[in-house]
């Protein structure tokens, strides 16, 4: 069987998804953070079956690859993704993280890097795509949104690198380049109208359940009916561009 390699961060990994399962054993907390010791046998196996990668690799008969421990930078994405191509790999998609979260490595580094894993990959026939949490190549309409947040404002008006190489490989999530927009709700209750938004806000777990009381900081991963439209999403673009046989 082919497999597609699913790189990326919380996002990807299926980060709280559980929580649509009400599973009576389920004593992880709800604030968005990861705690590997607390999440039950059955929490993990109701995530990585709804997850989006899953969803996608089924879909189309393959075998879905993906990190087993949640989270990670870029560079650490990009490893992962290098060491799990093998002879029955027929695509990569890759959802690229935030570009800070490796000192290690400048942003033009990063993005270097992504441009010759994307040219090495394609030399062997192995196709590329990419989805984006917040890639630095924005519009002026998206930086307009946040440019006075003290994290996202600064960080992209400094960083706003652009690459044809990514940007002509980006899989657009339901017509968005990233996919900040949705997990942000600050940001998308600005971008967005009401009727827009409403739908948008249950694409994330905060947004579907609610805040819980006492937590500290909202989950804005995504819900089942955000993976359900990242999957929906990779699969018409796959299918429309005729990626996998």
């Amino acid at each position: 069987m082919g497999n597609i390699v699913f790189g990326g961060c919380s996002y990807t990994w299926g980060q709280s998804l559980w929580y649509h399962g009400n599973f009576p054993n389920d004593n992880h907390p709800k604030d968005g953070f990861f705690y590997g010791d607390m999440i039950c046998p059955e929490c993990k196996e109701y995530m990585i079956k709804n997850r989006f990668a899953t969803q996608v690799a089924e879909y189309f008969d393959k075998e879905p690859k993906v990190k087993a421990l949640n989270g990670g930078s870029n560079m650490e994405i990009l490893r992962f993704c290098e060491e799990s191509v093998d002879i029955n790999t027929e695509l990569i998609i890759i959802q690229t993280t935030h570009l800070l979260r490796d000192k290690g490595f400048s942003i033009n580094q990063q993005i270097e890097s992504f441009e010759n894993f994307v040219l090495k990959m394609e030399a062997k026939n192995i196709p590329v795509r990419f989805i984006h949490w917040m890639f630095t190549d924005m519009d002026y309409e998206e930086y307009e949104l946040i440019k006075n947040d003290n994290w996202f404002g600064s960080y992209f008006k400094e960083n706003n690198f652009y690459s044809k190489i990514i940007r002509d490989r980006t899989i657009f999530l339901d017509g968005d380049f990233n996919f900040w927009k949705w997990t942000e709700l600050g940001a998308a209750m600005k971008y967005y109208n009401k009727i827009k938004y409403s739908e948008i806000e249950k694409r994330t777990i905060v947004g579907y359940f609610g805040h819980p009381k006492g937590a500290e900081h909202r989950d804005s991963h995504f819900s089942i009916y955000g993976h359900n439209i990242v999957a929906e999403s990779i699969i018409n673009y796959i299918k429309e561009n005729g990626l996998l046989k």
